[in-house]
């Protein structure tokens, strides 16, 4: 407060200054014309007396005149001068206008905060940062307001702010200039629109089917209502300001327009463009979108078409609309759904048990809106038990009200074989289980085996423990058998295919093979000549040959006579000997 009574005060210095210059120069002034008088009275009547009494009289009246006005010195002038600025400027502070008082000489006498805010500091008018000619209107207004009284200048622009202007001539001599300024709040319609779409009435357009957005000049989407969003991503609570809005949109050949995300086979729409600003060529607009309905005549005639179709059909198929209400019904559906004859339900959810009602109502909502696509859906009937049945639904456009297309069908047979799968890959996990026990106890049969063998060296043929140990040896080999029928059927061995000499695998079996036969029974092996190589598994190609002698003797005890040959010969084929023999199990192709 002191710095401001020191800035008014600095400004009237100057004025204080000449006062009291003025009044001494009234004094001498006075003065000289008092002796003057004098002189030329006593130049006309040289009387002293008169002179005398001429003198006391102007001297009376100088000393009343002093002593009758006010005792303030220039300085108090002054000072009270500046008391009443500061005090006016307290006042002016309150105001909601820029405020600020020039004298006739141009100089700034007072101004507001709010005046030193939105111009930068004390700057003098009509010598302020405005733009566009903003100075010459103002400078007009000051000469308008000297000359009437009051001058008035509108469009003062200052960055993105704009103000209007009031100058009033004031003071008790009309020696001062009052500046009024205030700023200019312009109805941008844009913003209203902005606000219009992303509230209520945008909501309102949203329930009657109208899809509306708003567009700036550069063609980005400041604001959408529900559906015009459910419509361009698939979900009414997307995000999609500050996104271009063509790329929401195409159009055919025949520029018949359609949402992008549902592709050609949806529902075309019909555009409205409402320009916000007329005066720009590409300025912000309203665009308000509904379905294109010019070929509901035809798409009713193909309803009817498709309907007539499918009433024709063994599947059960029902067609519904955006809502999810039934449009029609084939008899194979209503057969499957159990609907009883003569009752037509109102949506699909009505026939499904209560948990499975919001999904499915869901569901058909999700395929009417969005882009032609296709599903299933597993629910259980009302009429139907605890079996789930296949629900399909598939999005088709074109057809007038007819929205989703739906099947039903029984899910009996695939849960049976579902079932079975499941049985299967449970006993495949018994078998590896089998196989795995399989392997250790043909560990310890392969030691109980090995063991008989030792003590059958030990004991001749006529001893008492010989006929024990060898039935228990070929008990053992039968259990090895077993193991190894497990562990082939579990698919546990590990198969490491080399490269033999066939003559060499059957030279190493045949030793064992002898054992495995009986006294009366005799081995034959035969080896052709130039045997080609063969690739296999050892352990594999020696178990089938095993299983072969062991077959072949079990068929020979099973004659009664006791006795037999067994031959064992290996001799290369050829292709047309293979194809000779007529079986489907050999294999046909150039061997060597």
């Amino acid at each position: 407060m002191a710095s401001e009574a020191k800035d008014s005060i600095g400004l009237l210095n100057p004025s204080t200054r000449q006062t009291t210059m003025d009044a001494r120069l009234r004094f001498g002034i006075l003065v000289v014309v008092v002796l003057a008088s004098v002189g030329l009275l006593y130049w006309q009547v040289p009387n002293t007396a008169l002179i005398l009494a001429f003198l006391a009289l102007t001297s009376s009246a100088a000393a009343m005149f002093y002593f009758v006005r006010p005792q303030t010195s220039p300085v108090d002038e002054g000072l009270a001068e500046s008391a009443d600025w500061v005090v006016t400027r307290l006042i002016a502070d309150q105001s909601d206008m820029g405020l600020a008082v020039t004298d006739r000489a141009g100089r700034l006498v007072c101004a507001n905060e709010l005046f030193t805010k939105w111009f930068n500091g004390p700057a003098v008018p009509p010598d302020l940062p405005l733009q566009s000619g903003g100075n010459e209107l103002l400078a007009t207004a000051g000469r308008n307001a000297w000359r009437d009284g009051r001058g008035y200048a509108e469009g003062l622009k200052r960055g993105v702010a704009e103000y209007a202007a009031k100058v009033l001539r004031t003071g008790q001599g009309d020696e001062y200039l009052m500046w009024q300024f205030k700023p200019e709040i312009r109805a941008d319609i844009l913003d209203d629109t902005v606000r219009m779409v992303g509230g209520a009435v945008g909501r309102a357009l949203s329930e009657a089917g109208v899809l509306a957005t708003v567009i700036g000049g550069e063609g980005r989407i400041r604001a959408s209502n529900p559906v015009f969003a459910l419509r361009a991503t698939g979900s009414s609570d997307a995000n999609i300001s500050g996104r271009n809005f063509i790329n929401f949109l195409r159009a055919d050949d025949k520029g018949t327009i359609f949402f992008e995300r549902e592709g050609r086979h949806g529902t075309p729409v019909r555009m409205f463009h409402v320009p916000l600003d007329r005066e720009q060529e590409k300025g912000p607009a309203l665009i308000l979108l509904i379905d294109d309905d010019g070929g509901m005549f035809e798409r009713g005639k193909a309803l009817e078409q498709v309907e007539s179709m499918l009433s024709l059909l063994p599947l059960g198929l029902a067609l519904t609309d955006r809502d999810g209400r039934f449009l029609f019904l084939n008899k194979a559906f209503t057969r499957t759904a159990g609907i009883p004859e003569g009752e037509k339900p109102l949506y699909p959810g009505d026939l499904m048990i209560r948990d499975d009602k919001s999904a499915v109502a869901d569901a058909v909502r999700r395929y009417a809106s969005g882009p032609p696509m296709s599903g299933d859906l597993a629910v259980r009937l009302r009429s139907g038990g605890d079996d789930p049945v296949a629900l399909g639904m598939a999005g088709v456009r074109g057809l007038g009200d007819a929205a989703v297309l739906l099947s039903i069908k029984d899910n009996s047979e695939e849960t049976k074989l579902k079932s079975q799968v499941a049985q299967a890959t449970k006993m495949q996990a018994v078998g590896q289980l089998a196989g795995g026990v399989a392997h250790d106890f043909n560990n310890i049969l392969t030691a109980i085996i090995g063991h008989c063998d030792l003590m059958l060296l030990r004991h001749a043929p006529g001893d008492s423990d010989y006929d024990d140990i060898q039935q228990v040896r070929n008990n053992s080999n039968r259990a090895a058998g077993l193991t190894r029928q497990l562990l082939a059927f579990s698919r546990q061995q590990t198969l490491r295919p080399q490269v033999l000499q066939l003559p060499d695998v059957v030279a190493d079996v045949s030793n064992l093979l002898k054992r495995l036969l009986d006294d009366n029974i005799e081995l034959e092996v035969k080896h052709g000549r130039n045997l080609g190589l063969v690739r296999a598994d050892p352990g594999q190609l020696e178990q089938v040959i095993i299983n072969l002698g062991v077959n072949a003797r079990d068929a020979i005890n099973a004659r009664g006579n006791g006795s037999g040959k067994i031959s064992v010969t290996t001799r290369m084929v050829s292709p047309s000997d293979v194809r000779a023999l007529k079986s489907e199990i050999l294999p046909v192709g150039d061997y060597t």
